[in-house]
């Protein structure tokens, strides 16, 4: 016979493949499973990005006995019971697959206790086989400590990113659970360093707001069953990495290309190519209307109606976005600015001339050329005006612009010659940098 029935232990190395890919696929398993543990503190260790070890311990109602051995059996769960509950799941796991492929690649303990218990238990496998089951002392809740992860999948383990890398990616991870969980207290740990530490927030707006800093405004807008909210950065702090926006779908963080779509769309031409804004929002849609079975990390979802979700995504983005739009003019009449507030160094005028489309010449700005930093109504200065390219076959220096006001917070409008200049700051601060 060609065809054969596959060895439990094969089994669960196919399945830890599709589940545990990588160190910061555990932390989100476990943490997952915290949360639908009624966890209101959770705390995880990390050593060595994730070679040496991983801890996550909270505060939940803990498990039995018996639900603690049932926990690393395959498809063994407490989150659904028949295939109709698959149609409107409000937890975070419901497949029972997370702890069994983890054991399945690592050394793992689970010690955890329930409060009407007086005693603990603390469970001890190696490659997913139990090696001592033991009753300990132990707080409410449940700690999952693993160590030599991938030690028995040397190929996967190969792959593994730098350190430094795997953690980026597990604080990463965490920051975006911690949005969805306002209400939750989180503590991170780098190497025995406190690299993240988040306490309790009465509401989600509050606990982005402690995430995002620079400007940003508030997103609120519900059609139909589908409310839709969070908060956007100004286009200047926008990113080269999408991880830099976070996407909920009730509660649960997800990549979703069309939903990033519609957020840069509604962002219109604020924009560069691949940039991403900083940001996060929340959709709370029908659990009948939204499919959360269709990957194995539950990091993507399908939608029953994806048109809709997608221009409702995008016309509260484009709505939001007009807030950035309101142009800053100077209380007092415009007049020439005398003497510069910034000059470009000879070093810099030298790497950066100043290029003529028209005249196809190159002409390098002189010491006396400078870039002028606008003052604002409220005293503020703008620094980061530099070098941008000439559309005009005139020559000038930037001494002679005449600023007239600044539209989105990130273009400086100006005059020369009866000509209109406008300074793009975002692309001029890079150029020169």
């Amino acid at each position: 016979m060609k065809i054969q029935v596959l060895p439990d232990i094969v089994i669960n190395k196919i399945a830890a493949g599709e589940v545990v890919d990588r160190p910061v696929s555990v932390v989100r398993e476990l943490l997952d499973n915290a949360v639908d543990a009624g966890a209101s503190e959770i705390s995880v260790f990390v050593e060595r990005g994730g070679r040496g070890s991983i801890e996550v311990h909270d505060n939940g109602e803990g498990m039995s006995r018996d639900d603690a051995l049932l926990a690393f059996e395959r498809h063994a769960t407490s989150k659904i019971k028949t295939a109709a509950d698959l149609s409107g799941i409000a937890t975070y796991g419901f497949r029972g697959e997370a702890l069994a492929s983890i054991a399945a690649v690592s050394h793992i303990t689970l010690r955890t206790r329930q409060a009407s218990a007086t005693e603990g238990i603390e469970i001890r496998l190696r490659a997913g086989t139990v090696q001592e089951v033991l009753a300990v002392a132990a707080p409410v809740g449940a700690s999952v400590i693993i160590k030599n992860l991938f030690f028995n999948m040397p190929a996967r383990k190969k792959f593994l990113r730098k350190e430094v890398t795997e953690e980026r990616r597990i604080k990463s991870w965490v920051s975006q659970f911690a949005l969805a969980n306002p209400g939750i207290r989180f503590r991170l740990l780098l190497d025995g360093k406190e690299s993240l530490i988040l306490p309790a927030d009465p509401d989600h707006i509050s606990r982005i707001k402690r995430l995002i800093r620079g400007t940003a405004v508030e997103v609120e807008q519900r059609i139909g069953a589908v409310f839709i909210r969070g908060l956007i950065g100004h286009p200047s702090l926008a990113q080269y990495d999408s991880g830099s926006f976070t996407i909920m779908v009730n509660g649960r963080v997800v990549s979703d290309r069309l939903i990033l779509k519609a957020v840069r769309e509604g962002f219109d031409s604020t924009l560069k190519d691949r940039e991403v804004p900083t940001g996060c929002i929340l959709l709370e849609v029908p659990p009948a209307e939204v499919d959360v079975n269709v990957h194995p990390q539950k990091s993507e979802v399908r939608f029953l109606n994806p048109a809709a979700i997608f221009q409702l995504v995008r016309e509260s983005i484009l709505s939001a976005t007009k807030s950035f739009r309101t142009p800053v003019f100077e209380q007092q009449p415009v007049h020439r600015y005398s003497q510069p507030v910034q000059t470009i160094p000879q070093a810099v005028t030298e790497q950066f001339p100043l290029y003529n489309q028209s005249t196809r010449e190159l002409t390098t700005l002189s010491e006396s050329s400078s870039i002028h930093t606008p003052q604002q109504p409220d005293g503020s200065v703008h620094k980061s005006v530099t070098v941008t390219e000439s559309d005009t076959s005139d020559h000038f220096s930037f001494s002679e612009l005449r600023y007239i006001g600044q539209a989105l917070d990130c273009y400086l409008l100006c005059e020369c010659n009866k000509k209109f200049v406008v300074v793009d700051m975002h692309a001029a601060h890079e150029r020169i940098n």
